[in-house]
């Protein structure tokens, strides 16, 4: 019984002095990060705890600027970002550099207020970003990705507007592959300058660029786009370019997008190795909006190209053109089964279409099985080289103009199988070259 006792004692003792020492030593651990200005509360963060922005000065009152409070935000441990409730007003461009980031919206948007500004910058690769951009017709760019293999998806970005330079919706910096997918941009407008082709007034919902070729694959679909407007507003751009022709492989793929009221073209292609599908194209917008209205797919220097299924309001439009150079003709070109409307009405200050299909410099591609109205020469080119035209269908047009025009300077073009469905030409196929 008494050395029952004792080893009761003992053990109460040793419990005693291990809690005096544990207890000292969280004092010690306390004292020491107060001095070196760490607060422990926060040592212990989970790295995927949802960080409330507001935790970190945010108002969200849309008066407020809190550009530092979302900056601190996205710094602050934790991958899984998510903006809750509120419009934040940022007057500097926001900066996500760690890769794996999640940025999303909850019933929040982030609102420009300050012009020219690139709204948010993503550097960390496999990030996702979903959120609500308004640029307030000031900020310029709303998502610059510049990080591999990231997302941009379920995104709603308007407002945008570049003065002195290119204006965007959503642009990809890296040959390292991208998704942008269901998102809806809108209102994109650059100013005007009175020249073309020098990036001031240019403006572009898409734009997805590199100065290499891609290793992974760019894939663009199923975003609803409307309103690219300015000296040339394009909706969606593959720009790969090194300075040689022909352009870059982009491993692209753009799918299911809707365009609506892009004042120059639907789509712009400078980049080899890239899929047009199943794209819709719609105008409202009356002539006096469209003074530098072109090629709504305007495939230009670019290799190995496929086109098909896309559906083309080409009223005030050009319909679909492909160009290569004349000592460096693009080659394997696929346009097949696209529709494209056109508007030949003289009168009413309306524009011709000119061409519903057009070809320049080009070898070894076929346009097979596409159905063209209202155009005057719905299948038109020169400089060509080994092209197969067949399965075509036309409607309407102009009847002293023929279906197909081959200019001059083609060579072994096979012709089969095309057909007018209404009105009749004077000349179906009209060919000057020698085959």
């Amino acid at each position: 019984m008494f050395n029952i006792k004792v080893h009761r004692v003992f053990f109460w003792a040793i419990m005693f002095f291990l809690l005096i020492f544990f207890t000292i030593t969280m004092i010690h651990t306390q004292k020491r990060n107060l001095q070196d200005g760490v607060d422990s509360s926060k040592q212990h963060i989970n790295v995927d705890e949802k960080l409330d922005p507001r935790d970190f000065g945010a108002v969200g009152d849309g008066i407020t600027d809190d550009t530092k409070a979302l900056q601190a935000w996205l710094n602050a441990p934790g991958k899984n970002k998510v903006l809750k409730n509120g419009v934040f007003k940022i007057t500097s461009g926001l900066l996500s550099s760690k890769p794996g980031s999640t940025i999303t919206s909850d019933g929040a948007v982030i609102l420009a207020g300050s012009p020219n500004i690139i709204m948010l910058t993503v550097k960390g690769k496999h990030s996702l970003v979903s959120v609500e951009l308004d640029g307030n017709n000031q900020a310029a760019g709303g998502i610059l990705i510049q990080g591999a293999e990231c997302t941009v998806k379920n995104s709603k970005i308007t407002n945008f507007y570049g003065s002195n330079q290119t204006a965007y919706g959503i642009k990809s910096q890296t040959s390292e592959g991208i998704l942008i997918e269901d998102n809806t941009i809108s209102s994109i407008k650059g100013t005007k300058n009175g020249k073309l082709g020098d990036n001031i007034g240019a403006s572009r919902a898409i734009l997805v660029t590199s100065k290499e070729a891609a290793t992974k694959q760019n894939i663009v679909r199923n975003n609803t786009i409307s309103g690219v407007t300015g000296e040339e507003g394009d909706a969606i751009q593959f720009l790969f370019n090194n300075g040689e022709s022909p352009f870059l492989n982009a491993q692209g793929i753009i799918q299911g997008n809707t365009i609506k009221n892009s004042n120059r073209r639907a789509i712009k292609i400078q980049a080899s190795n890239v899929k047009i599908l199943n794209n819709k194209h719609v105008n409202t917008l009356t002539i006096k909006l469209l003074p530098n209205a072109s090629n709504l797919i305007d495939i230009i220097q670019s290799n190995n190209i496929v086109v098909q299924g896309n559906t083309l309001d080409a009223t005030h439009f050009l319909g679909i053109s492909i160009s290569g150079k004349f000592n460096n003709k693009a080659s394997g070109i696929l346009i097949k089964s696209n529709v494209i409307k056109g508007g030949v009405t003289l009168s009413g200050g309306n524009r011709v279409t000119t061409n519903g299909i057009y070809w320049n410099n080009i070898k070894d591609s076929s346009i097979l099985s596409n159905s063209i109205s209202g155009t005057v020469f719905p299948i038109s080119g020169s400089n060509g080289t080994n092209l197969i035209i067949s399965n075509n269908r036309f409607w309407g047009g102009v009847k002293s103009n023929p279906a197909i025009n081959i200019v001059s300077s083609n060579s072994k073009i096979t012709i089969y199988n095309n057909k007018q469905m209404s009105s009749n030409r004077l000349e179906f196929i009209k060919n000057y070259a020698q085959n």
